[in-house]
């Protein structure tokens, strides 16, 4: 069970890679993960316009690209 939504985890876990205690590759291994379960239900277009809230979704967007 998952408290939290994948959002907040991959924030989360993006403050923690900035302070150095994870590996950036943990972060690039979550953005695949979130990438592969997103892809089918939205399109690439709708997360460049809309769903670009947050610094890691911009990262996932240019990671996608």
């Amino acid at each position: 069970m998952k408290l939290y939504s994948i959002k907040d985890q991959i924030e989360s876990l993006e403050k923690l890679v900035t302070y150095g205690l994870y590996s950036p590759i943990i972060l690039k291994n979550s953005y695949i993960d979130y990438y592969k379960t997103v892809k089918d239900t939205v399109e690439l277009d709708s997360l460049n316009n809309v769903e670009v809230k947050t610094l890691w979704m911009l990262e996932l967007v240019y990671f996608i690209l």
